[in-house]
């Protein structure tokens, strides 16, 4: 047993039942009230917006017997009206341009335009997907369009309006037709529930559907039809979002209540449990960017800017709204967005979405706070980490991490930019985490520029100019950074530093010192690129300390090992100019 869908049962058969397309229905009843309807008329806009339902009312209305020259309603009674209901008129010719899109099919059409139907005043040509024809199509059209018979009406329906050319184009009227909002979607579902007995829907599920249209009355009409099957009884917004893979409203408040208190672990299971709940994570960063994009307008705006959302959830927004302040609301907006493009060219977004949860909420606590990941250590006993290679005995207590003669320094706090640098004329230089920030930079630009950048360090900074030390080996990297790249990564450095830079490549061979920044930018904190940059000499002292190995019991042991010594490091070296 088969029945049509929802939407073709529901379709408006008059122009009073058209949702959501004022501008367009109230141009077409007054141009049909005044006799003085166009020859081609262009409907663009998004799907499921009332495009060909519209070119199909207009069609009946110019051929319409009513009774009443002042009416312009199409009656639905007489026979033209009943055979394009039916789908049998022949003063209606609707054609797919998405399969007869070439000029063959279009000579084909200008055979039949010059006879007219002796059932019908006007012949309508309803071209849909008319931006699928060929260059060639649209160039036979061009004179047709331009001088028709006076009994023949062009429509031409399309989603992709830039792709008609401009001839033809200017040409017709043109109607741009807008997505629908929740609110009107809402209402004609509705509508459509009380008028049919087997629906039963509850108002929650009806918001939900409406949301999940975006904008289509034809997709919420078959979404509502798909949970009608799925239910088989009362539709709950658990079922909507069963079907559709959203999750609940309430995941999304108890996200942003946990980000407001900076409950990493509460938002990382939460994470955890929506992806193990099978729920699409694409879907879940869209609805969190959202939901924090009405929250941002709604403190930015002082609460005059309300969202278009059911009573209840916006009472919790309000709640949840009081643990956040604008810059915070603009920085988690920002951030997702990113994630949520980013997620569409990755196999496993979940894993961007941790991240971005991580990001933003330590960014809102202060800049000294890291995160602990020794379950079992204790907040006043920390220990730096040790050089990558070096045993248990390499560690250093905290004591000697304070001192300001050490060559050893402490590990930057997540928002460091910039700290000094030996040499340096402007007394600050490139940090590891300003370095992570300046490929960022460049990444958004330029994505193989930023692949160039891999296999290098920044070294000091010299009288404005910056070192960027490359692994040996990797002379393509070199050579087309300096060449084709200069200027945009000159630019990075120079936004995160403040101030404006150059840059001097060389390879990790070329250092003098027998120091250099030859591992990968992954090696941590033993890149001599961190300690050299990290190490602060007292100005006060008439010569320089180098160190020796007795400051250290781990090193003590290496140079007795190998009979050697410590001559400097990498603020000692030479660099060239």
């Amino acid at each position: 047993m088969t029945g049509s869908s929802l939407y073709r049962q529901w379709r408006p058969y008059r122009f009073d039942e058209v949702v959501g397309q004022e501008h367009v229905v109230t141009t077409l009843k007054n141009a049909l009230l005044r006799d003085q309807v166009g020859h081609a008329y262009i409907f663009a806009g998004p799907r499921g917006t009332g495009k060909t339902t519209i070119a199909r009312l207009l069609a009946k209305s110019v051929n319409c017997r009513r009774d009443n020259p002042e009416e312009v309603e199409p009656c639905n009674e007489c026979e033209p009206c009943r055979d394009v209901m039916s789908g049998n008129s022949m003063n209606v010719v609707e054609l797919d341009a998405a399969s007869h899109r070439g000029i063959d099919d279009i000579r084909e059409l200008q055979e039949r335009v010059p006879y007219a139907n002796p059932k019908g005043r006007f012949r309508v040509y309803i071209l849909d997907e008319a931006h699928m024809l060929t260059p060639e199509a649209f160039n036979a059209l061009l004179k047709t369009l331009e001088e028709p018979p006076a009994h023949v009406i062009f429509i031409l329906c399309t989603t992709e309006p830039h792709k008609i050319p401009v001839t033809i184009q200017s040409r017709c009227q043109r109607f741009d037709f807008r997505y629908l909002t929740v609110v009107e979607i809402v209402e004609r579902l509705r509508h459509v529930v009380e008028a049919d007995e087997s629906l039963e829907v509850e108002d929650a599920a009806l918001w939900a559907i409406a949301v999940a249209g975006e904008g289509a009355v034809r997709d919420a009409l078959g979404l509502l039809e798909q949970v009608r099957d799925y239910a088989g009884g009362l539709i709950r917004e658990e079922d909507v979002r069963q079907i559709t893979g959203a999750v609940s409203r309430t995941i999304l408040f108890d996200y942003a209540r946990k980000m407001a208190n900076d409950d990493v672990g509460g938002l990382l299971e939460l994470v955890e449990d929506v992806v193990l709940g099978g729920a699409d994570v694409a879907q879940f960063i869209r609805e969190l960017l959202g939901m924090f994009r009405d929250m941002m307008l709604l403190r930015a705006s002082q609460g005059t800017r309300k969202p278009v959302i059911p009573e209840d959830d916006l009472t919790r927004m309000i709640e949840v709204l009081e643990g956040y302040d604008l810059p915070r609301l603009l920085a988690a907006v920002d951030a997702l967005a990113e994630t949520e493009s980013r997620a569409r060219h990755v196999s496993r977004p979940s894993f961007l979405l941790e991240m971005t949860t991580i990001r933003l909420a330590h960014a809102s606590g202060s800049s000294a706070r890291e995160i602990d990941l020794r379950e079992d250590s204790d907040p006043g006993d920390k220990m730096t980490a040790a050089p990558d290679g070096a045993g248990e005995g390499a560690r250093m207590p905290e004591e000697r991490r304070v001192d300001s003669k050490d060559t050893v320094a402490t590990k930057p706090s997540p928002r460091d930019e910039v700290r000094e640098v030996p040499g340096d004329d402007s007394g600050r230089g490139l940090s590891k985490d300003g370095w992570e920030r300046v490929k960022e930079i460049v990444r958004r630009s330029n994505m193989p520029a930023y692949a160039l950048l891999q296999p290098a360090e920044p070294g000091p900074i010299r009288e404005g100019e910056v070192f960027l030390i490359f692994q040996d080996g990797f002379s393509y990297h070199r050579e087309r950074t300096e060449k084709e790249n200069r200027q945009l990564v000159e630019q990075a450095i120079g936004e995160v530093l403040e101030r404006p830079v150059k840059i001097k490549c060389l390879f990790a061979s070329e250092v003098p010192g027998g120091t250099s920044n030859s591992t990968s930018p992954s090696s941590g904190e033993s890149d001599s690129r961190d300690a050299g940059n990290s190490a602060v000499k007292e100005e006060s002292r008439g010569e320089e300390e180098t160190t020796t190995g007795d400051e250290d019991p781990a090193l003590e042991r290496v140079l007795d090992a190998f009979n050697g010594k410590v001559i400097g490091g990498l603020e000692d070296a030479d660099f060239p100019t």
